[in-house]
């Protein structure tokens, strides 16, 4: 038997049936006032190339049907009013070229299924209620050109995954939504033309999170050396170097040359060596140790400075 039927329900109650063919490759459902839809035929049409669900009632749909549809490249499901939607089964559609949502209730959406959508080429969630969007499984997307993401409720987006996506000559998103580029190079290469006109919030977004990283890493370091100064008489200098993260010890050993004579600190032989106790967890200690570290941090701000 080559046909299969497609059952749903329409707002006012009354019932959906379609007909269609094992080897169909385009299914158009659109306005047909659908307020759900049954697609478990579709997993026996492997054909399939073209699904539109547009401009219905829906307010859910399993998608899992569509995990047969290895030949999937078009799919709409824009103008419903899903409030979420689980994207699993199109991992399996690896021909996928256009995925469109604009027009729903999406609060959100998890996008790691198109990882494996190569092929993609458009992507719109324009219109929805989104209020994050975690972009960085469209890296491998690199044939990407569109991607529509204004008119939701988001406050800040990660851009960076947008980088290797150099065919991209559409995308929108709000001017009131912060721009983020959380990750450590920013790769010489122009960017896309899509993204060129926010090229300098980009190169902003970028210069922020390199000092926030470096701030954390300077607060990670003064905890790491509190715990140093605190639990060591002496310590080689290789060993503390790498202790406090420092690609070069020759870094530390400029700070340590830095800190006044009052504060014990010796250097000999590779080896430092805190003629204080600072180990004992008096007030005196503590008051010794705090004052190291105010040292320590004004040497890492000096030194940012002189990087910047």
């Amino acid at each position: 038997m080559n046909k299969l039927v497609i059952t749903g329900k329409k707002e006012n109650g009354e019932a959906f049936r379609r007909e269609i063919a094992k080897d169909i490759q385009a299914l158009d459902l659109s306005e047909r006032q659908l307020s759900s839809i049954d697609l478990s035929p579709l997993q026996n049409c492997p054909k399939l190339q073209w699904l539109f669900l547009s401009m219905n009632q829906l307010t859910s749909v399993d998608l899992s049907p569509l995990k047969n549809c290895h030949n999937l490249q078009h799919f709409f499901l824009n103008i419903n009013q899903l409030t979420s939607v689980d994207l699993s089964p199109l991992k399996k559609c690896q021909q996928l070229q256009e995925l469109v949502l604009f027009g729903n209730q999406l609060s959100s959406v998890d996008l790691s299924p198109l990882e494996n959508c190569q092929q993609l080429q458009i992507l719109f969630l324009s219109d929805n209620q989104l209020s994050t969007i975690d972009l960085s499984p469209l890296k491998n997307c690199q044939q990407l050109q569109k991607l529509y993401l204004h008119s939701n409720q988001l406050a800040s987006v990660d851009l960076s995954p947008l980088e290797n996506c150099q065919q991209l000559q559409e995308f929108y998103l709000d001017d009131s939504v912060t721009i983020l580029w959380e990750q450590k190079n920013l790769k010489g290469r122009r960017l896309s033309e899509g993204l060129q006109s926010l090229e300098a919030k980009i190169q902003q977004a970028h210069q922020n999170y390199l000092a926030e990283k470096e701030q954390q890493l300077e607060r990670q370091r003064s905890e790491k050396l509190r715990k140093i100064l605190s639990k060591f008489q002496e310590i080689s200098l290789e060993r503390m170097g790498k202790m406090l993260d420092f690609t070069d010890s020759d870094e530390l050993l400029d700070w340590l040359l830095e800190v006044p004579n009052e504060f014990g600190i010796q250097i000999k032989d590779e080896m430092i060596i805190f003629t204080k106790n600072l180990r004992n967890g008096s007030s005196e200690a503590e008051i010794a140790i705090n004052n190291l570290l105010k040292k320590f941090e004004e040497f890492e701000r000096k030194n940012r400075g002189k990087k910047n």
